[in-house]
């Protein structure tokens, strides 16, 4: 666990106990005393007097509920008293654009955009090669490390572990992808590049922060934080600065990192790829994830009664 992930689980935990503790002193009861009833209260309370959005309260029962089903994990004869779906809460909406797709030419001109003859236009280059050729996170892009890549090419081939993929805990998998072509190309100019300019180790992080050096006048690698992991909000500037450039736009869309890894799997869905592939690809545990993405790829010159032999 590298110390950014440490200050992120630390800072989940901290929201979640504050959660959790404002719930107790509203309703001053034991654990043993609460029932539904409490918790609709407790909800009508956020709404109607406090005048929070549902899909705030939504969040604010998601740490209460945790907590419940913590100890009723570890205790056999606790039973959680909280009945979530009873809450009819609204679930919080991603923003307009997570879903979004790019056409093929704007994923070409998106790809355009970096100045691959510059330092960090080479990491900028790689990391949208890798997030549009196979869907990661913008999470899972800030945990790789130098040893993740195998060292061993195999037909001009190179594996590459994703580790700790979302999921839920202790179930969470480490899967390798195979990089080849235009995007290998795109990842070991990147490291070459950096190995160049810094010490790197196995364990350094794939991707590197920059800073300003005033005396070349220009962008670098940060030497000081060679060792600490972009975060997931630089690797989202880094899709949104691009994204800028390109002047690819949707009307009352923000197009974010997701957008690139709904791109990636719709691709593949439509060019005739399964939906157990895309699956895999993903680092999804239930098929019912996968079909989120794939929801568009029927059209009018493809679809599914064209290959009916009765029709």
């Amino acid at each position: 666990e590298t110390f950014q992930e440490s200050l992120q689980a630390l800072s989940t935990r901290r929201s979640y106990t504050a959660q959790i503790r404002l719930f107790f002193l509203w309703a001053g009861k034991d654990l043993q005393e609460l029932g539904q009833d409490d918790f609709l209260k407790y909800r009508d309370f956020l709404i109607g007097e406090k005048r929070l959005k549902e899909t705030t309260v939504w969040l604010k029962f998601v740490a209460i509920n945790r907590f419940f089903k913590f100890l009723a994990a570890g205790v056999r004869r606790f039973k959680n008293p909280l009945d979530f779906r009873m809450l009819n809460l609204l679930f919080p909406k991603k923003d307009k654009g997570y879903y979004t797709v790019l056409t093929v030419e704007e994923q070409v001109k998106l790809l355009g955009q970096p100045d691959r003859r510059t330092t960090i236009g080479k990491r900028d280059y790689a990391i949208l090669r890798l997030m549009m050729t196979y869907g990661l996170r913008a999470g899972e892009v800030v945990k790789l490390k130098v040893g993740d890549l195998e060292k061993e090419k195999v037909e001009g081939k190179r594996r590459l572990w994703i580790k700790d993929r979302k999921g839920r805990h202790r179930n969470r998998v480490n899967t390798a992808i195979i990089l080849e072509g235009k995007v290998l190309e795109a990842l070991e100019d990147w490291l070459k590049m950096a190995r160049a300019r810094v010490t790197v180790s196995e364990d350094s992080p794939m991707f590197l922060g920059f800073v300003y050096d005033v005396v070349s006048r220009s962008l670098v690698i940060d030497r000081r934080r060679a060792h600490i992991p972009l975060s997931v909000r630089q690797i989202e500037n880094v899709v949104t600065r691009n994204v800028k450039r390109a002047n690819i736009e949707r009307e009352d869309e923000v197009i974010s990192s997701h957008a690139l890894r709904h791109t990636a799997f719709t691709t593949y869905a439509k060019v005739g790829r399964s939906l157990l592939e895309i699956k895999e690809l993903a680092g999804h545990q239930d098929p019912k994830t996968t079909m989120i993405y794939v929801h568009s790829v029927q059209s009018f010159d493809n679809h599914i009664a064209m290959h009916s032999p009765i029709n």
